[in-house]
């Protein structure tokens, strides 16, 4: 996100007016000159999806910019793509893995790192804490009476509960 201005134009008003002059085509790379400022700029898509961007910029020349220099943008960004891509996937996985996906609560891998943390900042400050802990009781019987998909149900009911009565900045409901 560039926080600079170009003439009389701020950077976010060249990336709207190249991206309304970005076609579908993956394999387009857009220029446009501005204030004395040439950018050079390509999206990046993975399976058919836009998910990034990169642009470069500089003081403008006679003749543009090369087709050697547009090749390069081309290359970088079919890279960028796949590192985006990555990068998301990395994301969602850690997401998976540090929390019940039925209830979109944290489990107990991520409950014991974040309490861990929270103690040692509690310790640290001195200053209290608590902990609740809630049990289910007997709710095997639920499943095996009600089936699965109910059991599901009231621990989803629960999990929103819990989610909507904790402070997001300092509760761990898991």
């Amino acid at each position: 996100e560039a926080s600079y201005g170009v003439g009389d134009h701020s950077a976010d008003d060249l990336l709207e007016a190249l991206a309304r002059r970005m076609t579908r085509r993956d394999d387009e790379v857009v220029a446009l000159a501005r204030g004395g400022v040439e950018v050079l700029a390509a999206f990046s898509h993975h399976q058919g999806r836009l998910n990034g961007a990169i642009g470069v910029a500089r003081p403008a020349q006679k003749g543009g910019w090369s087709d050697d220099e547009r090749a390069l943008l081309r290359g970088v960004a079919d890279h960028l793509s796949i590192a985006m891509a990555q990068i998301a996937n990395d994301r969602k996985l850690t997401e998976l893995a540090r929390a019940d996906e039925r209830p979109g609560l944290a489990n107990r891998r991520a409950f014991d790192e974040r309490a861990q943390r929270h103690i040692h900042h509690q310790r640290r400050a001195g200053a209290p804490g608590a902990l609740l802990y809630i049990d289910l009781d007997n709710f095997k019987l639920v499943n095996d009476r009600y089936g699965h998909e109910r059991g599901d149900r009231l621990l989803c009911a629960l999990a929103d509960i819990l989610k909507r009565t904790s402070r997001a900045d300092s509760d761990i409901p898991a």
